[in-house]
């Protein structure tokens, strides 16, 4: 993993941790975006059920 000799195995090591933290950002990043595409399907979804309960004229009755 050495990019040259002159690199100690702490500087491999220190490359290592930054690549790590990085693509927990990204994962974390990617986990923010999914999150907000599944709450705008969400709302589309409840607007949709609003505009059909708006459409009806709902009456619950009782079994007696």
């Amino acid at each position: 993993m050495k990019e040259t000799s002159k690199e100690t195995y702490e500087d491999i090591i220190v490359k290592i941790m930054k690549q790590v933290e990085e693509q927990k950002r990204r994962h974390i990043d990617l986990m923010i975006e999914g999150a907000k595409e599944t709450a705008e399907e969400s709302l589309k979804i409840t607007k949709e059920f609003q505009a059909i309960d708006e459409d009806f004229d709902w009456e619950w009755k009782d079994g007696d």
